[in-house]
């Protein structure tokens, strides 16, 4: 049974956010597949990552390097 994933989840979720914001090949792959698998879930990513990417946006450039620098600290 699955459950529904809301856009809260996505935005407290570490591979999710790094997925957005510093993308791996590894990460890219990952979530290609689970859209794939599970195509309801591309709308609610897609009002995430817009959320994420107008948030780190507005940002400095040094506030953007050091928030990128936590998320993957914070995920390792």
């Amino acid at each position: 049974m699955r459950t529904s994933i809301s856009i809260e989840d996505l935005l407290t979720n570490d591979d999710f956010i790094r997925f957005v914001v510093a993308p791996t090949q590894e990460l890219t792959l990952y979530w290609i597949d689970r859209f794939r698998r599970q195509p309801e879930l591309i709308g609610t990513a897609a009002e995430a990552a817009r959320i994420l990417n107008e948030r780190t946006s507005s940002l400095k450039e040094h506030e953007q390097a050091e928030l990128f620098h936590r998320i993957l600290e914070h995920c390792r």
